[in-house]
């Protein structure tokens, strides 16, 4: 039993951000962020690495991609869609890095290495829901993931961390809300 630990990749600790906040992902390998956008649709980038471009002193006008060899980089595209049936369900595509490098404000950007996650492009039906909930991403290791969370010790203060309040909302149940909205 103590061997297949190490087959098995954790499933926390890796860095999410959204929308000016940064989440760790938990043991449950979730992360969460309050909703910045109205459109039924975010993008979700996998890259060990990205780079904020500072306008003057501590004011930061984009981040960017810095695609490599050593720093491989997928982005993919959600859309919440709806077909003939009134059934709603994401289409999930793989989508270019964008020439100019700039990370859309829309962008789930994930600190890791690509190859520690698994999104399946294609259709994944879901539930209608005020939130966006997205389609499972899988772990499935853990390349670098020390060096990518010392990297991102530079650039954290540019980003608020989520702060989740926890409420008794049954016998059985607790009901976790994002207080940073």
């Amino acid at each position: 039993r103590e061997l297949q630990k190490h087959f098995k990749p954790n499933l926390s600790g890796f860095i999410a951000t959204y929308g000016g906040y940064m989440d760790i992902s938990n043991t449950d390998g979730l992360v969460s962020f309050p909703l910045r956008h109205v459109s039924p649709k975010v993008y979700v980038a996998v890259t060990p690495e990205i780079k904020l471009i500072n306008v003057k002193g501590n004011t930061l006008s984009h981040k960017e991609f810095i695609p490599s060899e050593e720093n491989p980089t997928e982005v993919y595209l959600f859309e919440k869609k709806e077909d003939d049936k009134k059934q709603t369900y994401w289409n999930i595509s793989k989508v270019e890095i964008p020439k100019d490098k700039k990370i859309n404000p829309i962008t789930i950007v994930f600190i890791t290495h690509p190859k520690n996650l698994f999104i399946a492009p294609g259709h994944v039906i879901t539930a209608e829901n005020e939130q966006l909930v997205l389609p499972d991403i899988f772990v499935v290791g853990n390349i670098d993931k020390a060096k990518e969370i010392l990297q991102m010790l530079d650039i954290k203060r540019f980003f608020e961390a989520i702060d989740i309040e926890e409420k008794k909302a049954g016998e059985t149940t607790v009901q976790k809300l994002i207080k940073n909205l």
